[in-house]
Formats: structure tokens, C-alpha cells, sequence
């Protein structure tokens, strides 16, 4: 299976479409993940979600929406996860997504981008492919009620973009 079959798969699939395997108490189960969600129809694929990834200074433009209603000694860095692509065991697709706004609500975590204005300023903005923001929608929706995904998604001010980022 190709990469664009395999992300056209998860792009296209719900909450139902895959079984959801964790011990409960958020250790370890796979390759440092806390829980794997298995393709039904497709037990090849798999997601394994959890391993650590670091953390957002809660500073960064993205991750403050989520953070303006706390004094600045209350706000912390926001923790973010690995979402691991698997098929037949191998990884084949990464993404980092941080649990916000006390964790409830998860996002995709934004890469650096710059344009230039016409004045020739370089102007710097945050960018995720549409597919890493569709993945994190995934996710979040094994905890969370969707709409809030959608409400926290929109409070990141980010650029969607077909491509890769």
C-alpha cells in the first residue's frame, strides 16, 4: 500500500472504523505509546498515539489562545504527543499533537512558515497540512466531543495546506 492510500484511509475513516487498545492506566503499551487504535477492516494499520514529543512554551503564538485566561505565573507549557502511522509494523507517518487548554482539547502542532509581503517584509505565520489537522480530529474524537476540537482548532489562527509541511 502506498502512502497516500494509507493517509487517504485514516483521512477518510471515524471513530468506529478502529478498535482502541490501552491498559487504562496511561503506561506504555507500544513503542512508548499509551494507546493504539487498529484499523478494523484493515488490521495492517494501526495508530499508535501517546509517546511523548516534548512540550510548547505556552508563549508560542498558537498555544496561547489557550492559555490568555490564566495570569502569567499559572501558565505552563503545553505537552505534546507523538500520533504514529503504522502498517504491517512499520512506521510509515509521524505527527506531533498537543493536548491544550487543560487537555481538553487536542490539536495538531504547527510548523513555521514565512511569506513575503509585497512591501518585501518577510512575514511569519503557522501552517498544518490538512492531513495532520484531519489525524488530530481523529484522536481527539476517542476523548472528546468534536465540536470542541473544532472550536480549539479555529482559536490557533493556522494556515491549512494541501502539501506536507
Amino acid at each position: 500500500m502506498r502512502l497516500e492510500e494509507i493517509r487517504n484511509r485514516v483521512r477518510s475513516s471515524t471513530r468506529e472504523d478502529w478498535r482502541q487498545i490501552s491498559n487504562g492506566n496511561g503506561t506504555t503499551i507500544f513503542d512508548g505509546h499509551h494507546t493504539l487504535l487498529v484499523h478494523r477492516e484493515d488490521v495492517r494499520l494501526s495508530i499508535g498515539w501517546g509517546a511523548d514529543s516534548g512540550e510548547a512554551e505556552p508563549d508560542e503564538e498558537w498555544a496561547a489562545p489557550f492559555q490568555r485566561h490564566l495570569d502569567a505565573d499559572h501558565r505552563r507549557a503545553t505537552p505534546c504527543h507523538f500520533a504514529t502511522i503504522y502498517y504491517a509494523g512499520a512506521m510509515v507517518d509521524r505527527y506531533d499533537v498537543a493536548a491544550v487548554d487543560s487537555g481538553s482539547t487536542l490539536v495538531p502542532v504547527p510548523s513555521d512558515a514565512f511569506t513575503e509581503g509585497s512591501d518585501g517584509e518577510t512575514a511569519h505565520h503557522y501552517e498544518v497540512s490538512a492531513f495532520h489537522r484531519d489525524l488530530a480530529r481523529l484522536i481527539h474524537s476517542f476523548w472528546h466531543l468534536p465540536r470542541s476540537f473544532e472550536h480549539g482548532f479555529r482559536q490557533m489562527n493556522v494556515t491549512v495546506v494541501n502539501e506536507e509541511v
